[in-house]
């Protein structure tokens, strides 16, 4: 059932997050299924009334369920049974950076935007504030579709370790195959200067990063940060 979830996710983003001619082929398809729906009726096309009303559920479905991927940020996480223990692992020292992919709401310039599996370097300053550094090139999907222009370059996420409440580990699933990932559960303040909760996922090619990173994110979780974090001379 998580294969077929994450699947269903994975279209749905991609139908979304793509554009042909500047809109969404989310929007493409819910017109063309709207366009076809009274074509029944007239017997055009076979099927009647069961049909017409068919389309018409379809399209609704269609559009609830990108309301409820999008909630989700598009992405299906299991967590484990039980936490793995990271060991003996070392956290990251402030020259490290590591390769992983990301979901979440990044920001850059006062901008920001919700963005799924994006590939991004980790890495943790001296000051134990954690980074997410993503980077969106250009894409396509069903040969139509296109990244939109604006928001093409680098996207930043920034944690502090007080802000961080939770950290789960788990698999994600974004498509058929599952992937190791952590579940960052953190807090952020809004405009009004009130704390609201944010979820971010940080998924791995191997288990070993994932550990490496869950041993970093431990470290000072809550704060106070445990600084300075820096190799001794």
């Amino acid at each position: 059932m998580a294969r077929l979830i994450g699947t269903y996710l994975y279209v749905l983003r991609n139908l979304r997050f793509h554009l042909w001619v500047d809109i969404p082929l989310n929007s493409w398809l819910i017109a063309l299924i709207l366009l076809l729906s009274p074509l029944p009726l007239t017997g055009i096309v076979p099927g009647g009334l069961t049909l017409s009303l068919g389309f018409i559920l379809l399209a609704f479905t269609i559009v609830f369920s990108q309301w409820w991927a999008r909630r989700r940020f598009y992405v299906h996480f299991v967590a484990e049974g039980q936490v793995s223990d990271p060991g003996e692992q070392l956290p990251l020292w402030p020259e490290d950076k590591l390769l992983l992919s990301a979901t979440g709401r990044f920001e850059v310039e006062g901008t920001q935007n919700r963005f799924t599996n994006l590939i991004a370097f980790y890495r943790t300053f001296e000051t134990r504030e954690h980074a997410v550094m993503a980077r969106i090139t250009p894409t396509h999907y069903l040969r139509l579709g296109r990244t939109p222009v604006d928001v093409l370059g680098m996207w930043y996420l920034f944690i502090a370790p007080d802000d961080l409440d939770e950290v789960v580990v788990g698999n994600m699933y974004y498509g058929a195959e599952p992937q190791p990932a952590l579940k960052l559960n953190f807090t952020r303040l809004n405009d009004k200067g009130k704390r609201i909760p944010m979820v971010a996922y940080l998924s791995f090619a191997s288990e070993a990063d994932l550990l490496r990173v869950y041993a970093d994110l431990l470290l000072d979780m809550g704060g106070p940060a445990n600084i300075p974090w820096r190799r001794t001379a």
